[in-house]
């Protein structure tokens, strides 16, 4: 447990599957709630999910991404004293911070009340939902952070499936017996604090055995270390803090802000259905997975065509997946929203699709984000996040007169810019990316055979059962043409393979 496991196919494999099934376990939440609160307080409860992503950011100093990081690097380096020191360092730094926005938050909840006014912010409900969010911060730490430095991501995996459904049958039991905000915020903290107490039970059994394992042997970070570590954190967390700006939880708190808590609703509904979708994603739901990955990879062949192959290839993994997820949405998502949640969310479905076509770049952005990593650039993603201050103008100047519409097309237009400001960059240090065009002409010829097949049953859909048959369907022909039309190339092909054979090496013959 206290090794760096290499298999990566396990911990893909294992932590993808754990990511559909809390990206579908949300989904089904998203469906209970609706049912159970009115548009208003559905719009309350994500007024305080979107405040604790907010707070989250603020006070992560760049810490998950230093411990996946750097944990990782000393373990394939045999240094293991220094993985205790970076898990126990960390720790304090997250709970001062935890302390003082708790004390901050009890003092201004006057002025937060009077700032959100329609919001109807009590002790009770706040109370609540500090406790989730400590629980929740605590655990995104000495929890998923800490297994992805050990390449263990399907242990995090299994625990978070847990955690949905526990949270899942939570809400179950609010919506048949105890239908309120109070009652689903109760639920929230609850499973949150359990999560936090099997992770912690996890990390301290690795720690211990750390201690063990280093008995004689420990040694104390050197100046350059910390200069590295703390240099990566605090760019990671600067460049967090502003792309804080596009979040989903800033549009909700502009919304909170200048309109009701109906339109915060419909706009939450909207998020909580593109975050669904973007959950499928392999690079979005698996980006521990693929920057270690592509870490290794560039470690055995530390050279400047690692980096050009790679980008391609995670580009192609993105699209690949993103695409059908997103076409089965512009197909059917009208008839889904109308069966799932009734007619008063039907605004939603413009949310989604104007949030759908300008996020793709979003997911092809993804494709960046294990080779930033690896190359340590992350100051890249600080410039990047100056893009994301044009999101939050866009919400200050359309929100108020367009309510959620503005809002999304803000976030929307903000992502696009951001993918071509990393393509940019890219460019100017001497990494000239070659557009799979190919590749992406393929995938899209088979996106427009599966649509095509799609389309012909929308018109027969009027149970939730043919919200999964024709789509399920529809799956399986876009695996049979992406088999018979494949957009990868001999080498990616390759590479794919020896993945799965637990051995992730390249062999250039360039």
């Amino acid at each position: 447990m206290n090794k760096f496991n290499t298999n990566f196919l396990k911990s893909g494999l294992l932590g993808y599957i754990s990511f559909i099934c809390r990206g579908f376990t949300a989904y089904l939440s998203s469906i209970i709630l609706t049912q159970a609160l009115d548009i208003e307080e559905f719009g309350l409860y994500y007024f305080f999910i979107s405040s604790s992503a907010f707070l989250t950011i603020l006070c992560s100093f760049g810490l998950e991404a230093s411990v996946s990081r750097y944990c990782a690097e000393f373990l394939l380096d045999g240094k293991i004293s220094w993985v205790n020191k970076t898990l126990k360092g960390s720790l304090l730094i997250r709970g001062g911070a935890l302390f003082l926005v708790v004390l901050f938050t009890y003092f201004l909840l006057p002025y937060l009340a009077r700032f959100f006014p329609e919001m109807a912010l009590s002790q009770n409900t706040v109370g609540l939902f500090l406790i989730a969010f400590v629980a929740s911060s605590l655990s995104s730490l000495v929890g998923t952070a800490f297994l992805q430095a050990y390449n263990m991501g399907h242990v995090d995996g299994v625990i978070r499936i847990f955690y949905s459904l526990v949270k899942f049958t939570g809400f179950i039991f609010c919506y048949l017996y105890w239908p309120s905000v109070t009652s689903v915020l109760i639920v929230w903290a609850a499973v949150e604090v359990v999560t936090l107490c099997i992770y912690f039970l996890l990390s301290a059994r690795v720690y211990v055995l750390n201690k063990r394992d280093m008995q004689g042997s420990e040694s104390s970070f050197d100046k350059g270390t910390v200069s590295r570590i703390s240099r990566f954190g605090l760019t990671h967390f600067f460049a967090v803090s502003i792309f804080i700006f596009i979040d989903f939880s800033i549009d909700n708190l502009v919304l909170a802000r200048y309109r009701t808590p109906k339109e915060v609703g419909l706009y939450s509904l909207a998020f909580c259905i593109v975050s669904f979708l973007s959950q499928l994603n392999p690079m979005h739901s698996l980006k521990g997975v693929f920057n270690t990955l592509s870490l290794k990879i560039y470690k055995d062949h530390p050279r400047k065509s690692t980096i050009l192959f790679l980008f391609p290839f995670l580009l192609k993994i993105s699209l690949i997946v993103a695409g059908p997820i997103y076409l089965y949405f512009f197909v059917m998502g009208g008839k889904a929203v109308l069966i799932l949640y009734g007619e008063d969310y039907l605004v939603s479905v413009m949310l989604v699709k104007v949030l759908l076509s300008l996020l793709i770049f979003k997911e092809a952005t993804h494709a960046f984000s294990p080779v930033i990593n690896t190359l340590e650039l992350n100051k890249l993603f600080l410039f990047a996040g100056l893009f994301s201050f044009l999101n939050l103008i866009g919400d200050i100047l359309l929100v108020p007169t367009y309510g959620a519409l503005g809002a999304a097309i803000a976030t929307g237009g903000s992502n696009v810019l951001i993918f071509f400001f990393y393509w940019r960059s890219f460019a100017k240090k001497g990494y000239i990316f070659a557009f799979p065009l190919l590749g992406v002409l393929r995938l899209c010829l088979n996106l427009l055979c599966t649509g095509i097949f799609l389309s012909f049953f929308v018109s027969t859909v009027t149970e939730p059962a043919g919200l999964i048959l024709y789509p399920s369907l529809a799956t399986l022909l876009y695996i049979a043409l992406t088999y018979l039309n494949n957009p990868f190339d001999g080498e990616e092909l390759g590479l794919l393979l020896q993945i799965i054979q637990r051995q992730p090496k390249l062999s250039f013959n360039r």
